[in-house]
């Protein structure tokens, strides 16, 4: 693709329990380009990139940054394909970039009088050494506790030869992270506001959470608060044929005035 001086508009983003959906971008050099309409939206990205994204210490000078526009064309199945850079980059970076983009579930287009579409996108992504420090202080140690080799096809699975756990005493621990640290908001509080969120995510194969949906929600802020404590967990990640592969979860978290001061996480991982 011809190098060019982009600029980029975000015009509007609307956001339901953690799903954003945003309009188009405006692009100079005569051609306008969509923004990818990511599940899970800004949040999921964010999650990605502070639990995955890799970038080594040769590369990693205190003033380090980068910042690098992609292209790409979201098919009517929601798959990608002929993703590029705005122009060329080390090996490390354009590899890493790529894998990044491997971790998102895309949204097909709907337009009026055509229906699901082919869709071109861009994408603008900042990287630099402070934003990776925050991300390296928020994995903090991994929960990985072997040295099995991950699983690199990005098969997300529902069915493992060993299911992913909370990495610290599994169910019963989870159960305590969630009693511990749950926040009942103010607002659902004062509107006694009650209920079950549940979530759907994917452990990945370092044992953190991506991905993470909204499948049923609870108003007054309990939902938020139901999404950040599933962001901050920490897993063992399932096992397949040998290797850590990406495995998906559902579970939900009660929110109880009545329980306030007990344990308000409820049930199983819905595994199988």
């Amino acid at each position: 693709m011809k190098k060019a001086f982009i600029t980029l508009f975000l015009l509007s983003a609307l956001s339901y329990f953690g799903q954003v959906t945003y309009e188009e971008y405006e692009v100079i050099e005569e051609k306008q380009f969509a923004i990818p309409r990511i599940n899970g939206g800004k949040a999921n990205v964010e999650q990605v990139l502070k639990t995955q994204l890799e970038i080594p210490k040769s590369v990693l000078s205190s003033d380090y940054k980068q910042e690098v526009i992609t292209y790409f064309t979201v098919t009517k199945e929601g798959k990608i394909r002929n993703f590029t850079l705005d122009k060329k980059y080390n090996n490390f970076l354009e590899a890493e970039v790529k894998r990044i983009f491997r971790f998102f579930n895309y949204l097909p287009y709907e337009e009026k009088d055509k229906g699901i579409v082919d869709k071109e996108c861009a994408f603008r992504l900042k990287l630099s050494a402070e934003e990776y420090k925050k991300y390296q202080k928020f994995r903090g140690k991994s929960p990985v506790k072997n040295n099995l080799p991950k699983d690199t096809s990005f098969t997300v699975y529902e069915r493992a030869d060993v299911a992913p756990e909370y990495y610290k005493n599994g169910e019963e621990g989870l159960k305590e992270y969630i009693l511990t640290e749950i926040l009942y908001p103010s607002v659902a509080m004062r509107n006694n506001i009650q209920g079950t969120v549940v979530l759907e995510f994917i452990v990945e194969a370092n044992g953190y959470p991506t991905n993470i949906l909204v499948k049923q929600g609870v108003n007054g802020g309990c939902t938020e608060e139901a999404i950040r404590l599933i962001s901050a967990t920490k897993w063992i990640p399932a096992q397949k044929d040998g290797k850590y592969v990406r495995y998906k979860i559902t579970y939900p978290i009660g929110f109880s005035l009545q329980n306030i001061n007990r344990d308000n996480a409820l049930g199983n991982q819905g595994q199988q």
